[in-house]
């Protein structure tokens, strides 16, 4: 049994991306679930993550390789330290995460010979080729120390079903290999009575509310929500677009909302605070969740904003890799996004059921979450998940 976790990260636990609100999440689970039991190592957060307070917590800077010989040192220190609080306090589990920090769990598994499960892997492998010789370099000592570390660790588990079937290639078989999707904190996405005002974005009286809120807006979802907040106005003329996150495509998503005239129903925030975002999707009618082709291609998806918008009670419309389960589950509509007639069809398809069932469609939606798509139950999967590969 599980008593005693120590989890180690190289993660800014309050950055508001995909893997900060990742981590976050996972250690806010372990700290309910093990309080004092369990030990976090990572570097100082940005900002108060304040369930670190309920957590043995250990802060170890880990400089960029640019920092030379600091670089090497440091990832010395953070794995000597956790080994040795892993020795002082006969720690029943230590799980790290890859992510583009190879080094520390490697050192771990081969150095400190300390049994280890990797979490939530991502891509250890770079797109594009290198700018110069030293990067080349570098690139192949990342990846190679990468798969290494997947080979070695006793459990490896990845949000995505592709991730999955590459790591049990890399290692040889699927034993000690899982896929636990993404998940939602449920406690704090939930449906609200009455969600607070939106500073800088008055939506009185707006219904439909088109929403995001993400990273990457311009190639997620802004762009067709713009289009086709203007094609639906004239049968929904309170329509509003809701965008919470920025990238440098953007200014092409402002430019396409004065170019069709609907620029004054567009509020787009900016990157905000993730204690702000339960409250922004409580505001949407309809939650849009795309991304990138060449990357599900390879990858798959498993969008973490597709989660938080259902435990919140809200519709999705989505890409089909990852999100089959919308469809079948009549959670919302997979769609082509490069189809703006795809996207506007489904659009028009919820918001003629939101009129007429809003309460039985948010309250389905909302169960589905609970049941399968919380926090706690990802924590649960792999707790069951390390009992049976320890």
């Amino acid at each position: 049994m599980i008593q005693r976790v120590l989890y180690f990260s190289a993660v800014d636990l309050a950055a508001s991306d995909g893997p900060g609100t990742n981590e976050f999440e996972f250690t806010l689970s372990l700290a309910e679930h093990f309080g004092r039991d369990a030990w976090c190592v990572v570097p100082e957060p940005t900002s108060e993550v304040a369930h670190l307070d309920r957590m043995k917590t250990l802060f170890l800077p880990l400089p960029e390789l640019r920092s030379g010989g600091r670089f090497i040192l440091a990832r010395l220190k953070f794995a000597r330290a956790i080994k040795r609080l892993v020795t002082r306090n006969q720690i029943d589990l230590v799980v790290g995460r890859l992510g583009n920090e190879p080094f520390v769990p490697w050192l771990l598994q081969y150095l400190f010979r300390q049994s280890i499960a990797i979490k939530t892997v991502g891509k250890w492998w770079f797109d594009g080729a290198p700018v110069s010789r030293k990067e080349k370099i570098a690139r192949a000592i990342y990846e190679r120390t990468s798969v290494s570390v997947l080979k070695k660790a006793f459990a490896v588990d990845a949000g995505m079903q592709e991730l999955v079937d590459n790591i049990a290639r890399l290692r040889g078989s699927m034993s000690g290999v899982v896929c636990i999707p993404n998940a939602a904190n449920t406690q704090q996405f939930r449906p609200m009575e009455k969600a607070p005002a939106i500073p800088g974005a008055d939506l009185t009286g707006c219904w439909p509310v088109l929403g995001f809120v993400g990273t990457s807006p311009s190639l997620r979802g802004a762009r067709q929500m713009v289009e086709v907040a203007h094609a639906i106005l004239a049968d929904y003329p309170n329509t509003a677009v809701l965008v919470a996150g920025w990238d440098d495509g953007m200014n092409k998503v402002v430019e396409l909302a004065k170019r069709s005239g609907i620029e004054d129903r567009c509020h787009f925030l900016g990157t905000v605070s993730y204690k702000d975002v339960p409250a922004l999707v409580n505001h949407m009618t309809i939650g849009y969740s795309f991304f990138e082709s060449w990357v599900t291609q390879r990858t798959g998806n498993a969008s973490q904003k597709v989660r938080q918008y259902l435990a919140c009670g809200k519709p999705v419309i989505s890409i089909k890799e990852g999100h089959e389960f919308l469809a079948g589950e009549d959670l919302g509509s997979i769609v082509d996004p490069e189809s703006i007639e795809e996207v506007e069809a489904a659009t028009r398809m919820w918001l003629t059921r939101l009129e007429s069932e809003t309460d039985a469609v948010r309250d389905r939606l909302r169960a589905y979450a609970e049941g399968h798509l919380s926090t706690e139950k990802a924590l649960a999967d792999r707790l069951q998940f390390w009992g049976e590969c320890r």
